[in-house]
């Protein structure tokens, strides 16, 4: 099995070029999976999580998003909107066979300003004119100057249909395809992670709500979370906004300042405050913002949130203006998954087996969340021989580019896939294990956890005694007095187990690299079965000493999930 580094050959998109003789190769060049050449671009620009904030936030305000009849309208819409300025890119997605977008980035902010200018309203009796990036480009005026036409050295269209979702089928066919369990896995990664119109299109929903609060607050940012910027975005996420209304830093030149604004005062209660501007927000997004619709305000719950689908860009999105370390936390997700190229890949392929067997569910309730798996799989991370990442107390004080205080930092590379541990070797680095290995180790190690007691701790390396009673525990490391995983009833602990239990023994019995028969389940497709999704009760485990011999999972580890 190959060795995956950060800085060698071997990447995802070596593993895709496999695929041109499958029967999935049409859906892969269909969603544009990553090549060789654009992977090694985006390892060679290692940006901290600011600056990619930042980066995706300038790109949304110097994009439009414009409906269009077909993909085939690029060619005119690219000549009419270069009459205005230069085009960086161009994108193209769909939300169904009838409803087509173009994402067109101008390579200046002046050059969509002056676009903007010269667009116009239908109707403006019956409708409220706002000013969005949202647009439509409807046929041509016979009085209108006939557009310059001619073959330019810009490619029209960097992406087409830059948000199709793969279908379960589209995947299995694509695992089947690979030739290792961890060819499966960085495919799955490569195949269903957030790309790059994904990003862009959640950044322009989120610089809709910018401009509509930008006269009374004109420092307004609303900034994505979660898994939007974290790195572990599945494609069709939901979008996750904080508003913060004064991003004004210079606080410093308040002593000289003679003149101040004149304000209302804000009630002395936080959260009424809170609950009162969300309330409004979710006012102007139903009433006057393009494409908003859905709108829900959960005012009552710990963070009041406001709920609506943007229906151009196809996200369901929440809103929130109170939620401190949102932000915080997504960055330091950002650079634990930058820290090794192994991380995400895994991440991905825990949480599509999680789903497959049944852990994990959409709907809120007692069982796992993906979050609480994504720091499950970091913890595994940090407590295997040798660690593939630090402890985060360590972190702090070995690395001050990393500490907990100060965020901000470049993710920090090393010859050995990414990872800045002191005391690795050089012989330790060959000995670097695969992401299947990798995956195989997260079921045994989890197997054997003791659940019971112990506490999920990424804060230390040493084990952490549960400080209450809870059946699953796992320390928010923002926030150590918080468990993330408080929901999670025992019962679904016990399934876990379960799961762990039986999936670890089906992948070690089963074949873990590509057979000849295509009908046979091998690698990640072990789990990936319909008729996988059976009772517990009918769930065995059986030891590879014989076959013949079946014992009841339930009865085999009665006394430990007790």
């Amino acid at each position: 099995m190959t060795l995956i580094r950060m800085g060698s050959s071997i990447k995802i998109g070596k593993t895709l070029r496999n695929f041109c003789t499958t029967s999935s190769s049409s859906f892969a060049r269909k969603i544009g999976l990553d090549t060789p050449d654009d992977i090694t671009a985006g390892q060679q620009m290692i940006m901290t999580f600011r600056e990619r904030v930042e980066n995706r936030r300038n790109e949304a305000k110097r994009s439009v998003i414009v409906q269009v009849q077909s993909e085939k309208s690029a060619a005119d819409l690219y000549n009419y909107c270069s009459e205005y300025g230069t085009i960086e890119s161009m994108h193209h997605y769909c939300l169904n066979e009838q409803s087509h977008f173009i994402l067109v980035e101008f390579k200046a902010v002046s050059a969509m300003e002056i676009l903007l200018n010269q667009c116009c309203h239908l109707n403006e009796s019956h409708i409220i004119p706002t000013r969005t990036p949202f647009l439509w480009f409807r046929s041509k005026s016979p009085r209108r100057k006939q557009a310059r036409t001619g073959e330019s050295d810009v490619p029209i269209l960097k992406h087409q249909y830059g948000t199709a979702i793969p279908t379960d089928k589209d995947i299995k066919n694509l695992l089947q395809g690979a030739k290792s369990l961890s060819e499966q896995i960085n495919v799955l990664y490569s195949a269903t992670h957030l790309n790059d119109v994904g990003e862009r299109l959640r950044f322009l929903t989120a610089r809709q709500i910018e401009i509509a609060l930008c006269g009374p607050f004109p420092n307004v940012k609303a900034l994505p979370f979660g898994s939007s910027v974290n790195g572990f975005g599945r494609m069709g996420c939901d979008l996750d906004i904080v508003l913060q209304l004064d991003t004004d830093d210079s606080h410093e030149k308040w002593e000289d300042c003679r003149l101040v604004f004149q304000a209302k005062t804000s009630s002395p209660n936080g959260r009424a405050s809170s609950q009162r501007l969300m309330e409004t927000v979710g006012d102007m997004c139903q009433l006057f913002l393009p494409g908003v619709t859905g709108v829900k305000r959960i005012l009552q719950a710990r963070v009041p949130i406001v709920k609506f689908q943007q229906d151009l860009t196809g996200i369901e999105c929440d809103l929130s203006a109170s939620n401190a370390f949102a932000v915080q936390m997504s960055e330091l997700l950002y650079i634990l998954g930058s820290h090794d190229v192994r991380v995400r890949p895994l991440v991905f392929a825990i949480r599509a087996w999680a789903r497959y067997v049944g852990l994990t569910n959409p709907v809120p309730g007692r069982w796992i969340t993906n979050f609480s798996l994504v720091l499950m799989v970091l913890y595994f991370l940090q407590q295997r021989s040798p660690p593939i990442l630090p402890a985060l107390d360590k972190l702090s004080m070995s690395s001050p580019a990393l500490n907990l205080n100060h965020l901000d930092a470049r993710p920090a590379r090393s010859p050995i896939v990414g990872s800045a541990h002191e005391g690795i070797s050089a012989e330790q680095d060959n000995r670097v294990e695969t992401v299947g290995i990798l995956f195989t180790e997260f079921l045994a190690f989890y197997s054997s956890f003791d659940f019971n007691n112990l506490a999920i701790n990424l804060l230390t390396s040493a084990n952490t005694i549960k400080p209450e009673h809870s059946p699953l525990y796992i320390v928010n490391p923002l926030e150590p007095n918080l468990n993330v995983s408080k929901n999670v009833g025992s019962e679904e602990v016990a399934k876990l187990r379960i799961e762990l239990r039986n999936s670890a023994w089906l992948l070690e019995s089963a074949d873990v690299t590509s057979t000849s028969d295509k009908s046979v389940p091998w690698g990640l497709l072990t789990f990936f079965r319909e008729n996988h999704h059976i009772s517990k009760e009918q769930k065995s485990f059986a030891p590879p000493v014989s076959k013949r011999r079946r014992v009841s999972i339930n009865k085999l580890f009665l006394e430990e999930t007790r």
